[in-house]
């Protein structure tokens, strides 16, 4: 009977802050715009680093892998347009995951003086995140098809569903690592090291073509190397990914996100007191 009561109270109490979110959603909006103005002030060029960012790590992409390595992204598929869809859907992953996993620390300040929901702290960030990406997505895409005179296909609409997939996976790891980066130092400077290590096991520069076949489990187990498959599928029309595969990309930050509101809500008043 007690059990029943203890579980019951713990449904509640995650309906109650579901709620407590939605009322609060405002906030959300406000701490989003605050990040905006954060990031981009006092900076001469402004949002044209949204562009230049993405366009030069993939122009050097395109330069050491295509050029150099000669790197074939498949018959008809410019490597440049390959590499670019690649690191605009890895940089917004990357970013996300990093300013969600540390942003409680990062904003100390804000814990102790006023109340809302603390996880709006990690989401605010990955909302600028996806801006940047749609914004450098349609220009820097629209150009690669305008110069390459790729046909535009209607695998295209899927895109949108990409992006906030990748954004509720990076939000599914940041419920673990940001309550646990509040207590623990060490998981905040583990982090970059983790992604770099993380973006090599993952096609975001190579085609999975060139990974030996005693590997492939690697890429095939990979929620990430599926995102990027789907990613240059409906761009480019390369292979769908096989089934199983997407089913693990739709698992995976589903079991995160359970595992990591229950983290995130036991740990989070600890949190204030030992920022």
């Amino acid at each position: 009977m007690s059990t029943q009561v203890i579980s019951a109270a713990k449904q509640m109490n995650l309906f109650f802050r579901l709620q407590e979110a939605w009322r609060f959603r405002n906030v959300l909006l406000t701490l989003a715009g605050r990040e905006i103005k954060i990031r981009y002030k006092q900076a001469f060029l402004g949002l044209l680093w949204v562009l230049l960012q993405p366009l030069t790590t993939a122009l050097v992409y395109a330069v050491i892998f295509g050029v150099f390595a000669r790197f074939q992204a498949g018959e008809g598929v410019p490597y440049p347009v390959f590499a670019l869809v690649g690191t605009l859907f890895w940089q917004l992953f990357a970013r996300s995951l990093s300013a969600g996993s540390t942003s409680l620390v990062s904003n100390a300040g804000l814990l102790g003086k006023v109340y809302f929901p603390r996880v709006y702290l990690l989401l605010a960030p990955m909302l600028v995140a996806v801006f940047d990406f749609f914004l450098a997505f349609v220009v820097l895409i629209g150009g690669s098809f305008f110069i390459f005179g790729l046909p535009v296909s209607i695998g295209l609409l899927v895109i949108p569903f990409l992006a906030l997939w990748t954004i509720l996976f990076a939000f599914s790891l940041s419920l673990v690592l940001a309550p646990l980066n509040g207590l623990y130092r060490d998981v905040g400077l583990t982090i970059p090291l983790l992604t770099q290590l993380y973006m090599f096991a993952t096609p975001v520069m190579y085609p999975p073509s060139i990974v030996p076949e005693r590997f492939a489990w690697i890429v095939d187990g990979n929620p990430a190397a599926t995102l990027m498959a789907l990613s240059r599928w409906a761009v480019l029309g390369t292979d769908c990914p096989p089934v199983y595969a997407i089913a693990l990309l739709l698992g995976i930050p589903l079991f995160f996100i359970a595992v990591g509101f229950r983290v995130f809500f036991r740990i989070e008043n600890t949190i204030v007191d030992r920022i």
